[in-house]
Order: C-alpha cells, then sequence, then structure tokens
C-alpha cells in the first residue's frame, strides 16, 4: 500500500452525532465469577463505532489508504447540542481515538497542534469537524 500524500493543504472530517467524554463514560461491571472491573459504557461505544464508520468512508474518499504516520496539526470544532459544559481535551481525545481506530492516523501520537480547537455550546445537533495539515515547525 502506498504512503498517503497530502493533497492541496488539508484534510477535512466531519463525524455526525453528540462527541462524548471518553474520560467521562466508564462504568463498573461485574464479570462471569462476580469480580467488579470498570469498561466503557454502552452508549459511548456505539458513537465511537459510528465514528470510526463515518471517518473511514470519508478517508476512503480521500485516498487514504494506509494510515498517517508523520507529525500532524489538528483542528477539532466540537460542536454540542446543550450548553452544558465538558472538558474539551476530553472531546477532543474520543476523536482522535476514533481518527486511529478508522485507521486516519497511525497513532494520535503523531498530533503535534492542536492549534483552533473549539467547542460550541447549544449549537443545534452534534457533531465535529476535524481538519489535518501537515505540521511545519515554526
Amino acid at each position: 500500500m502506498a504512503k498517503y500524500e497530502w493533497g492541496p493543504t488539508e484534510l477535512k472530517f466531519n463525524i455526525v452525532g453528540q462527541t462524548p467524554s471518553k474520560k467521562r463514560n466508564w462504568t463498573i461491571v461485574r464479570q462471569a465469577g462476580g469480580r467488579p472491573t470498570i469498561a466503557l459504557r454502552r452508549s459511548y461505544k456505539q458513537w465511537e463505532e459510528a465514528a470510526v464508520k463515518q471517518l473511514w468512508l470519508q478517508g476512503c474518499a480521500a485516498g487514504i489508504d494506509t494510515p498517517i504516520a508523520e507529525t500532524v496539526q489538528a483542528t477539532f470544532k466540537i460542536f454540542l447540542k446543550t450548553k452544558r459544559e465538558a472538558d474539551l481535551t476530553n472531546l477532543i481525545q474520543s476523536c482522535e481515538d476514533a481518527l486511529v481506530k478508522a485507521n486516519i492516523l497511525a497513532d494520535d501520537k503523531f498530533i503535534r497542534s492542536l492549534d483552533g480547537s473549539r467547542k460550541f455550546l447549544g449549537a443545534g445537533a452534534g457533531r465535529a469537524e476535524i481538519v489535518l495539515r501537515p505540521f511545519k515547525e515554526d
């Protein structure tokens, strides 16, 4: 498989749906023997599965056949349905993990900059807009 070649200057992705905070979506469950353990909530897993499918399709349309394994600058604009506060870094982490699972990025360690990332409260339908650009040292 060929390495992805950057198009004009950036890649844009959209995830439709309310972006959840990964940090706040853990719950305690009992294993078969009754021993407690922690696991992600079903609602988070459903969002992640839908987000990965959306990103994967958009990545295929953009010509990404192998994950990007070079440093990038990422901008995340996360639009939340409600005006309820949420930690931006936790929302971004959910999107980063989805980018990796969708084979857009080889690892989120390649994100060197989060310039311009924002959250918008009470912005109608929930969604996330992601822009990836090659990272350039200043």
